[in-house]
């Protein structure tokens, strides 16, 4: 129970309004009692009834405040419904329904009408609108071509010669196609107003999981990580202790993991297909480590161009700078967030900025979000809602962005003119990037950015896998006899370390199943040595290697064990042509056992006894931090 808070209702007073006179609260807390009006409450958003009190005091009568019906929107928790009785429907021909949702599901039941003979609903499934039913032993099912939003979204639904749904000037009706008459949807999670058919309120006969109201901040996807204070290494031993985890939940998913661990069990000759513990654990985002720094992303354009809504966090001390920017055709020409004097902006097209008033270039992670409505555009910073920037004509429903998104600078030939924002990229870190509550991502390409550690760093390099390395241009002869010696920590257990090559001659040096391989053929047949160490490479510590050549004889050696062969004998003069060496990886194609790319640290690396400089590198490919490595 270290570290949790412990309600017990046995200990714990709750007071709501003001506390008892013969009751001192702690001085942070000695506020003066409030007066006024409550009417509901919510915790761990869960509604709360007031008048469920085990005491009151003091407690006047004030004028009960109705609220007009039309304005009335209540909020669905994702477990239940409201039900309606409609009387005598079969003798209207044409029947209207009317509702409005606010809403970031994606898998949701909206609307349900039916009876013994025949039914029809609308629901979402993976973002898309269906329409099903069966009517008259037919089965009907039809589904909108695009995604579709829940968030301030009207829906009318006609019945007449048939079922029509239309949101947002278009529509699906049914068509008679084959389709299963179960009701797989989930309950929905979000606010609708009062369903209205035919123009008139109606009243609801059973209601469950429905509170009234709508408190925004229940609207959006929640998501917690929790760090345990037990020590890793303890959890890791599988085999031999037994551990117990646990945990609490509530979902509207059939299917989804629960708990995962990445921790594979090792056996004491190898490990059990890749993927060492560090790899999720230690991954904090990206570094944009120059002014020319960019990562790329495409994005489905009805989602970007529909009432978008941001999310990113950022970590920098840099005062002026490019945070994202994504280039426009219509009345926006742009929208831009930036730092300006320390300070994050955002703007939408020419004039248009608003901005945070304190200063977030302090080295910490801050978490921005930003989205555009139909005549204003938001910006918070870690909570704290500035003024809102508004838009003329409802600009913000015919929006215009075009991909792809950049996070970080441009390319100066992607930039708009006549706009007063910084033209190169903040020096920092960003992460956890979201449209509409869902990660973006992988970029499509990047420039300038490598890995960023949330956490402690130790010296050392590291490759972020997906095609990353690091080249060398006339560096390595293979032919001649060379002594190449460095220390690595995976965190996966398949990938290409070293590789060399010309029209003769080959190196590579590579790992595959928890075994250190080495392939050289220096113009006179190739030689194939491959050592496993006594412990995994995946338990995080840094092993030894070395791969040596004297003459025909090729060795390599992993912590304390080592393997050697011969290969054939010299029949020619070695080449003294200085081959290009990749490290990590390569775009090339190697002919080595393995094609991917190294995921982990590499440190110490020594070529003939000298360091070999990854700073003086001719290029860097893809996600590489030259000096930094995360600490285990």
């Amino acid at each position: 129970m270290t570290g949790v808070l412990n309600l017990d209702p046995d200990s714990v007073v709750f007071y709501v309004g003001g506390y008892p006179e013969d009751f001192t609260p702690p001085a942070a807390l000695r506020y003066p009692k409030y007066r006024g009006a409550i009417k509901l409450s919510f915790v761990n958003d869960n509604p709360v009834c007031l008048f469920n009190y085990k005491h009151a005091a003091n407690l006047g009568e004030h004028p009960f405040v109705k609220i007009s019906q039309s304005e009335v929107s209540d909020y669905y928790d994702g477990t239940g419904y409201r039900m309606a009785l409609t009387s005598n429907p079969q003798k209207k021909k044409r029947r209207l329904f009317r509702f409005h949702t606010n809403s970031r599901e994606t898998n949701a039941l909206l609307f349900y009408i039916g009876n013994e003979d025949s039914y029809f609903c609308v629901f979402m499934e993976r973002g898309h609108l269906v329409l099903q039913g069966r009517q008259a032993g037919q089965e009907l099912k039809s589904q909108s071509g695009e995604k579709v939003s829940l968030f301030d979204m009207q829906f009318i639904i006609a019945m007449d010669d048939k079922f029509i749904v239309n949101y947002r000037a278009k529509q699906i009706s049914t068509n008679y196609t084959k389709a299963e008459d179960n009701i797989t949807a989930p309950p929905l999670r979000g606010c609708v107003d009062h369903l209205t058919a035919d123009g008139m309120y109606v009243e609801y006969n059973r209601t469950i999981g429905v509170s009234v109201g709508c408190p925004l901040s229940l609207l959006g996807v929640r998501e917690a990580t929790y760090n345990s204070v037990v020590s890793v290494n303890s959890l890791g031993v599988w085999d031999t202790v037994p551990v117990t985890v646990s945990l609490g939940f509530r979902s509207t998913e059939k299917h989804g993991a629960l708990l995962r661990s990445s921790y594979q069990i090792h056996a004491q000759t190898g490990s059990t297909s890749q993927q060492c513990r560090q790899r999720l654990t230690l991954y904090g985002g990206y570094r944009l480590s120059e002014p020319h720094s960019w990562l790329s992303y495409s994005v489905p354009p009805e989602e970007l161009n529909y009432r978008p809504h941001f999310s990113l966090e950022v970590r920098t001390r840099s005062s002026k700078g490019l945070l994202l920017y994504i280039a426009g055709k219509g009345d926006i020409s742009l929208l831009a967030l930036f730092m300006a004097g320390g300070k994050i902006k955002l703007s939408l097209g020419q004039n248009r900025i608003i901005h945070h008033k304190k200063k977030s270039n302090d080295g910490n992670w801050h978490r921005v979000v930003f989205s555009v409505e139909k005549n204003t555009f938001h910006l918070l910073v870690d909570g704290i809602r500035v003024t809102d920037g508004h838009l003329s004509n409802d600009a913000g429903s015919s929006l215009d962005l075009q991909n792809p998104v950049y996070l970080g600078g441009v390319p100066i030939r992607k930039l708009s003119k006549g706009h007063l924002i910084p033209k190169e990229s903040v020096i920092g870190c960003v992460r956890d990037f979201k449209l509409n509550e869902v990660l973006v991502g992988e970029p499509v390409a990047h420039h300038g950015a490598s890995s960023c550690f949330d956490g402690l760093s130790e010296a050392g390099t590291y490759f972020g896998g997906d095609g990353s390395h690091i080249v060398l241009d006339k560096y390595f002869t293979v032919g001649s006899d060379f002594d190449l010696a460095f220390e690595l920590r995976p965190q996966h257990l398949t990938g290409l370390l070293f590789h060399a090559r010309s029209p003769k001659t080959s190196f590579d040096v590579f790992l595959v199943e928890n075994k250190v391989g080495v392939k050289v053929n220096d113009g006179n047949g190739a030689v194939s040595v491959s050592v496993m160490p006594h412990q995994s490479l995946c338990d995080g510590k840094f092993h030894a290697v070395t791969v040596s050549k004297q003459k025909e004889a090729v060795k390599v050696t992993v912590d304390s064990v080592s393997e050697q062969k011969l290969g054939p004998s010299p029949s020619t003069s070695s080449s003294a042509t200085l081959d290009t060496l990749y490290i990590g990886g390569t775009t090339k194609r190697s002919r080595a056992p393995v094609s991917s790319s190294f995921i982990g640290c590499l440190r110490r690396v020594r070529l003939n006894g000298r360091p070999v400089a990854f700073k003086a590198a001719s290029s860097v490919v893809g996600t590489v931090n030259i000096s930094k490595c995360p600490a285990a």
